[in-house]
């Protein structure tokens, strides 16, 4: 069976989110990447027992003018990763926006992550991880400090993300919806042809 999951990076422009995609995707640094402009997906597959997993992951633009399109981008995930950089206080503090922007039109079922950016220049911190972890409990998030530079946490995060939503599913804690969205299953029928379902449970 093949099952395919969507996550979203969300946080402001220069946080890091290009960065930490092209890790994930690459698995190697890129000082230097172009302000992504609407959205950029990357792709990656696991294997879990006998099931295949892709995950879609969005970097979505952190620019103001882009926010309209946002809502477009979290309807149908079934992983969010807020991102913020350790040594930019108002990327953090504007955290908080991102959040009242996403909640209207996240679906039932979603996994929220809170991503501390470029953890390895702790000298610079202007938010201390000790903050970070209790903003995320106290909205029910996981916490991750992250270095897109050392590699820090980068498969970890989206590693623990997929084995979680996978054993949601399998403990069929989803509902099912009759139409597509950021989890879907694929297997074939009778005819050979697709079925797709979506789940959700949030």
């Amino acid at each position: 069976m093949k099952l395919t999951m969507k996550f979203v990076l969300i946080g402001n422009a220069g946080t890091g989110k290009s960065s930490l995609a092209w890790r994930y995707k690459f698995d190697e640094f890129r000082d230097y990447l172009v302000s992504t402009i609407g959205v950029d997906v990357q792709t990656k597959k696991y294997q879990l027992f006998n099931d295949t997993v892709n995950v879609l992951l969005w970097d979505t633009a952190g620019q103001e003018k882009f926010k309209s399109l946002c809502p477009a981008f979290y309807r149908d995930s079934v992983g969010i990763f807020l991102c913020f950089d350790f040594t930019d206080r108002q990327s953090y503090e504007d955290i908080s926006k991102w959040m009242e922007l996403m909640l209207p039109y996240l679906p039932k079922y979603v996994n929220i992550n809170l991503i501390g950016l470029k953890s390895e220049l702790k000298e610079q911190y202007e938010v201390s991880e000790l903050e970070a972890i209790a903003f995320a409990r106290k909205h029910c998030m996981d916490f991750y400090p992250v270095s897109a530079k050392t590699g820090e946490n980068v498969e970890k995060i989206f590693l623990n993300n997929v084995e979680k939503i996978f054993a949601d599913y399998k403990g069929k804690k989803f509902i099912p919806e009759e139409r597509l969205g950021g989890f879907r299953i694929q297997k074939e029928s009778k005819n050979d042809r697709y079925k797709y379902n979506c789940f959700w449970n949030w």
